[in-house]
């Protein structure tokens, strides 16, 4: 049986040969052979932790000049990682609002419109995690690297634009829009507290949509870049 120590230096080897830096093929593969001729579990261990020097010291600077679109490839993919990073916390966190606002509204309208904001962020999950980088990209090369390169590019243009942008806006101005028009509602006093909260989203919606479509603009100029002749 595979004691807990192997079994975490295998965990970590994997690890590090999914994650490692383009151009480290051959050195991982050889770290995953030899960790099997390994006897001792906590050798194993600390070879799989000494492999990971591999995240930090590998040199990429010479895959610039010679192979431009795999390094392309691997920098959208730190990018869009960095993205749905952010994206899971920023969702993560509107849904806690929500959830929150949901235990405290007083009416069925407001909590319809609680719904419709944790379901905003359900969906925005679902985007998030259907356009993340396909990682079997690196088994292509020459002009299927070059298209896949540019189908990517495409797939992270359209997320922030059109129907994939639209459609979780839709569902997050609704929620607050619910919400108010419940509160306002059934609590007239508090009319003027709910009309400010609905026009703060405003200046939200005009950053979000210019944001986006900045993005948008930059996956455009960078399709049209990989797509010229050199």
């Amino acid at each position: 049986m595979t004691s807990v120590r192997r079994s975490l230096a295998l965990r970590i080897l994997n690890a590090v040969v999914r994650f490692a830096p383009l151009g480290a093929g051959e050195w991982c593969e050889a770290m995953s052979r030899e960790i099997h001729f390994i006897e001792s579990d906590w050798a194993a261990l600390s070879w799989a932790l000494g492999g990971t020097r591999i995240l930090f010291t590998h040199n990429e600077a010479h895959l610039a000049g010679s192979c431009p679109i795999p390094w392309s490839m691997e920098e959208l993919a730190r990018k869009v990682r960095r993205r749905t990073v952010f994206g899971y916390t920023l969702a993560s966190s509107v849904m806690a609002t929500f959830g929150c606002l949901f235990y405290l509204a007083s009416t069925s309208v407001q909590r319809i419109g609680c719904c419709l904001g944790i379901a905003a962020m359900f969906y925005t999950w679902g985007q998030l995690f259907a356009l993340r980088v396909r990682r079997h990209w690196f088994k292509f090369d020459g002009f299927a690297c070059a298209a896949f390169h540019r189908t990517e590019l495409k797939r992270q243009r359209d997320f922030n634009r059109g129907f994939w942008f639209w459609s979780r806006i839709s569902l997050v101005v609704s929620g607050v829009t619910f919400f108010c028009i419940g509160g306002a509602t059934a609590h007239p006093e508090a009319l003027p507290g709910y009309a400010t909260a609905a026009t703060c989203l405003i200046p939200v919606l005009v950053v979000a949509v210019w944001l986006n479509s900045r993005e948008t603009h930059k996956y455009q100029a960078q399709i049209e870049l990989s797509s010229s002749p050199r």
